[in-house]
C-alpha cells in the first residue's frame, strides 16, 4: 500500500511512523522521502521549522506537516547514544533507568519556567496563504516532554481521570495526580496544537512540574 493519505488525520491515526519506508514520499509537493526526512534530523534539525527550511517538506500544500512532526517527535525518543554524556550523568547514583524508582524520575524531570512560545508559519503556495502553524517549543520544553515519555511516567487511563482533577488547586494533588494531568497536556497537545504553550504562558506547567519536584525530592 502507497502512502498517499499521509495527510490525512484518519490515516496517520492508523500509522506508526517507524513504518514509513525510507523509499516512500512524505512531501509530495516538494518530493521528499521519508529517508530524507530522517537523514535531515540525524544531521541536526530538531524542530518542525528546521526541517522545513532544510528540506522545503511541509511548505506547500500543509498536508504532510503533522505526519513531518511525528516523525521529528519519534525520533527524539531514542536510547541515548555513546556521546549523550550530559544526560547519562545526570541519572541519580547512576543506576540504570530501569533500576529507578517513580520518585527519582519525577525528582530528576525538568522544572519548566513561565515563558512564550514562538509559533511556526505554514506558507501555502497554492492557495498564497499564511497560517499559524505549529508552536516552536524551546529545548528545555522538548526535553521534558521526551524525558516524560521515555521515562513511561504517563498515565494511561489519563483521559477519565483527568476529569476528577482539572478544576483542583496544584497544591492539592498527589504526584499521581500531577503525573495525570501532565500526561493530559502531552497527549491533548498532539490534538490542540498550542495546549501546553498556554499552560506555560499563564504558569500552570511551571507550578505543576515545581509541585512534583518538591513532593519527591
Amino acid at each position: 500500500m502507497k502512502w498517499e493519505n499521509l495527510g490525512r488525520r484518519d490515516y496517520e491515526s492508523r500509522t506508526h511512523v517507524r513504518d514509513i519506508p525510507d523509499d516512500e514520499l512524505v512531501c509530495r509537493c516538494r518530493n521528499i522521502t521519508a529517508g530524507e526526512i530522517r537523514k535531515t534530523i540525524g544531521e541536526g534539525a530538531s524542530a518542525l521549522e528546521q526541517l522545513q527550511e532544510k528540506t522545503g517538506a511541509g511548505t506547500g500544500c500543509g498536508l504532510c506537516v503533522k505526519t513531518l512532526q511525528r516523525i521529528l517527535e519519534y525520533s527524539q525518543l531514542r536510547e541515548p547514544g555513546p556521546g549523550d554524556i550530559e544526560f547519562i550523568e545526570k541519572r541519580p547514583h547512576g543506576l540504570p533507568e530501569e533500576e529507578r524508582t517513580v520518585d527519582e524520575k519525577c525528582a530528576d524531570l525538568p522544572v519548566l519556567e513561565i515563558q512564550t512560545t514562538e509559533w511556526v508559519e505554514l506558507r501555502s503556495i497554492m492557495k498564497k496563504t499564511v497560517t499559524r502553524g505549529f508552536p516552536d517549543y524551546s529545548q528545555e520544553v522538548n526535553e521534558w516532554i521526551k524525558l516524560f515519555l521515555r521515562w513511561d511516567l504517563g498515565d494511561p487511563e489519563y483521559a477519565e481521570h483527568y476529569t476528577e482533577l482539572q478544576d483542583r488547586a496544584v497544591e492539592t494533588l498527589s504526584r499521581d495526580e500531577i503525573l495525570t494531568v501532565l500526561t493530559w497536556y502531552i497527549k491533548e497537545e498532539r490534538k490542540r496544537a498550542g495546549l501546553i504553550a498556554q499552560a506555560l504562558e499563564d504558569g500552570t506547567l511551571p507550578a505543576l512540574t515545581q509541585r512534583l519536584h518538591n513532593i519527591t525530592s
